[in-house]
């Protein structure tokens, strides 16, 4: 995740009650500070020989949900309706405090004493040199694993995730997180393996997707060694659906751009279809489908209910920077307690 700013949140409601939030956002790919997400998940059986999704996600329903990489506020945050909230392990991505237990806990419970499900955001498929894992010595005697560094994000490199000193760091993280008291881990680049087989060119496309799903299979076993309840949620990589076996290791599954490109212009059938089959397979699955979406104008509530009677929870966002702004919502009490 890159570039780190300021975000402006406004909800939009169809029907009277909010269904989307658009949040300002600098660039694709999920490089977001705040997400949110205000929208019913419309359940759906678990397909016949599937694996069920942990109990947490199974036993809380969530309506809701929101991610937050810096500048975080946990009394606000606490304070929210919101079932589901997804932070840095840390104090801030540029940070090296790790949140503590007790911060944790404050978190555990929405506003209506409802339970709440707490992911852990963890890069797979991209290093930055401003995480605490990052040793500053790796410019001079590069490990095997690191790639060149991104050319839309200065700070962030491509990573070989199939190597095994990659594949350790990324498992520490998720062991620090399960231990620290998260319930889960929400997986951001896992469609790096694009970029390794159509750009770089190192693996075969088979290949590099069979490795990233076998990395997400290896994230799930070490969270849940530490909480058998652990969750796992992957943004993009929506090719991963079709994996023999991949449901045991994942919980839900997030697409970026799925209507509209980065202009605000809507995309082809040819470009959403194959991910729309991929979403109609995770909620086949049991499985929460979300997708993402830039309108440059408007609200696009026209976009919001086509993915809503798909039964995808919606994400609304839009381009530019600004605070983060609760007092212009429709209904505040809607978000934050008073």
């Amino acid at each position: 995740m890159g570039g780190f700013g300021q975000i402006t949140l406004s909800l939009h409601f169809l029907g009277g009650r909010p269904d989307a939030v658009v949040v300002a956002r600098p660039h694709r790919r999920a490089r977001l500070l705040l997400l949110v997400a205000c929208t019913s998940l419309l359940g759906c059986a678990t397909a016949k020989g599937q694996a069920q999704a942990p109990a947490r996600l199974r036993d809380t329903p969530i309506h809701s949900w929101a991610m937050q990489l810096d500048g975080i506020d946990l009394q606000r945050l606490a304070r929210t309706a919101l079932d589901l909230i997804v932070v840095d392990r840390t104090r801030g991505a540029r940070g090296a405090q790790p949140f503590t237990r007790p911060e944790l806990s404050a978190l555990r419970s929405s506003r209506a004493g409802a339970p709440r499900v707490l992911l852990a955001y963890v890069s797979v498929g991209q290093v930055e040199t401003y995480r605490e894992h990052w040793n500053p010595r790796w410019h001079r005697e590069r490990p095997d694993w690191l790639g060149p560094e991104d050319p839309d994000w200065p700070k962030h490199h491509e990573v070989r995730y199939w190597l095994p000193g990659w594949e350790s760091l990324v498992l520490e993280e998720v062991r620090r997180a399960a231990t620290q008291g998260f319930d889960g881990v929400y997986l951001d680049r896992v469609d790096a393996f694009e970029v390794w087989s159509q750009h770089r060119r190192e693996l075969a496309p088979r290949t590099a997707r069979r490795a990233m799903a076998q990395l997400v299979s290896k994230v799930a076993a070490a969270g849940r060694a530490v909480d058998p309840r652990f969750v796992v949620v992957i943004q993009n990589g929506t090719e991963l659906t079709r994996e023999p076996g991949f449901w045991s290791s994942c919980d839900g599954v997030s697409a970026e751009n799925l209507l509209l490109d980065d202009t605000g212009a809507p995309l082809s059938d040819d470009v959403t279809g194959p991910i729309l089959e991929d979403l109609a397979r995770t909620r086949a699955a049991g499985r929460v489908a979300l997708a993402v979406d830039y309108p440059r104008t408007g609200t696009a509530r026209k976009e919001v209910l086509e993915l809503r009677q798909r039964g995808i929870v919606p994400f609304v966002a839009s381009f530019g920077l600004a605070t983060l702004d609760l007092h212009d919502l429709h209904d505040l009490h809607d978000l934050e307690q008073r």
